[in-house]
């Protein structure tokens, strides 16, 4: 079995954007919690790494049967 790398724009489009737009509301709701912050925080630094190294790293999700 082969991997399956996902382009591009399935992690823009339904991962990063997506997500991005959750932020406000979420921050509207529970923002004045630290962890809230350090979450959305987090996220947007992750979202910059991959607009700057995506081409470099990606992620591996297996499913194990025992």
């Amino acid at each position: 079995m082969f991997p399956t790398i996902l382009p591009k724009d399935c992690w823009l489009d339904n991962y990063y954007e997506p997500l991005l737009r959750s932020h406000e509301p979420f921050v509207r709701q529970y923002g004045e919690f630290p962890e809230a912050k350090a979450i959305v925080e987090a996220n947007e630094r992750e979202y910059g790494e991959y607009l700057k190294y995506g081409n470099y790293y990606s992620y591996a999700f297996f499913i194990c049967r025992a």
